[in-house]
């Protein structure tokens, strides 16, 4: 997870990224979760909003992957997973965390496990 500087080094390499490609996956997925391309895409190229990076396994050495969470409001929160390959950032998939949601999670898993 990047934090304090972590965090901003994190955002420079966004901004350094030469191209875009979202996976056929992620297209899908913004058309199913009505969030639109350009939307990612202001969010990658403007990473202001960015306040938590989490680091994931990637399939290949040469590859990078991360979620990315971007706060939208006090409620949501817009999570973009993707992936560096060279000079390129792939979006993998895409979706909306909402905080009242994550609170009735938490509270049942503290019941039930």
């Amino acid at each position: 997870m990047a934090n304090g500087n972590g965090l901003a080094s994190f955002k420079e390499k966004l901004l350094k990224a030469k191209k875009i490609i979202f996976t056929k996956h992620a297209i899908m997925r913004c058309n199913e979760r009505e969030l639109t391309q350009s939307t990612i895409e202001s969010c990658l190229l403007n990473p202001k909003n960015l306040f938590k990076v989490i680091s994931q396994k990637a399939d290949l050495m040469s590859e990078e992957k991360h979620n990315l969470y971007f706060r939208i409001n006090r409620n949501k929160t817009l999570v973009i997973v993707v992936l560096f390959e060279k000079e390129f950032l792939y979006v993998v998939t895409t979706f909306i965390k909402y905080r009242k949601l994550d609170d009735k999670v938490r509270i049942w898993r503290k019941r039930h496990w």
